[in-house]
């Protein structure tokens, strides 16, 4: 027997309020092992270094300084550079009314 609820209602599937869309997430991250791979972020902070300075978030020595180390990491066998953070998020209806 269901429990009666001071509003009157009862603890019955149906008065549980409405269905809700089933929702999943994920964080999914790349991982760059090759140096092909690797030579993306090189790519990104090449392309964006103009931008990096102009908006004065580094100086122009400081986002050199950046590169040359980057390239001589990308370059170290053995070494992995994370890829940029993606979110993803799904969902699907119910097929309770």
């Amino acid at each position: 027997m269901a429990e009666t609820l001071p509003s009157g209602g009862n603890c019955t599937a149906t008065s549980a309020g409405p269905v809700l869309p089933i929702v999943s997430s994920g964080w999914p991250q790349g991982l760059a092992l090759t140096e092909e791979e690797k030579a993306i972020s090189v790519l990104t902070l090449e392309a964006t270094a103009e931008a990096i300075i102009c908006a004065g978030l580094a100086s122009a020595g400081e986002v050199a300084a950046a590169l040359a180390d980057l390239r001589g990491f990308a370059a170290t066998p053995g070494t992995v550079i994370g890829g940029p953070r993606t979110f993803q998020v799904w969902a699907r209806r119910s097929r309770d009314p």
